[in-house]
């Protein structure tokens, strides 16, 4: 296979498995979220994944947006890490409350 071909299908196979930007955004509201709600302590994101759906807020309304699992390390007392899996929903406006899913 040519170089220039093979640089191509790489490309096209990295574009495909990317996230998308409104992924992107939801993830890094989650991330955020977590980092508030763990003091603004230090946290080493380990891995995330993003999944478009619906639900509904506090009011009973029904909001698009993307359920996010965030998989981070952090060290609650000094010496002592833990591995930590929180699942939260980011709607569109990059309002996150926990997923109910």
């Amino acid at each position: 296979m040519k170089p220039t071909m093979l640089l191509a299908a790489l490309t096209l196979l990295t574009t495909a498995c990317g996230t998308s930007p409104e992924e992107q955004k939801a993830i890094a509201a989650v991330e955020r979220h977590v980092q508030e709600q763990v003091g603004g302590g230090p946290i080493t994101p380990i891995h995330s994944e993003a999944h478009s759906g619906h639900q509904e807020d506090a009011q009973g309304r029904n909001r698009s947006g993307y359920t996010v699992e965030y998989t981070f390390e952090m060290e609650p007392t000094p010496g002592k890490k833990e591995e930590v899996t929180a699942v939260y929903f980011a709607d569109s406006a990059g309002n996150v409350m926990p997923s109910t899913k």
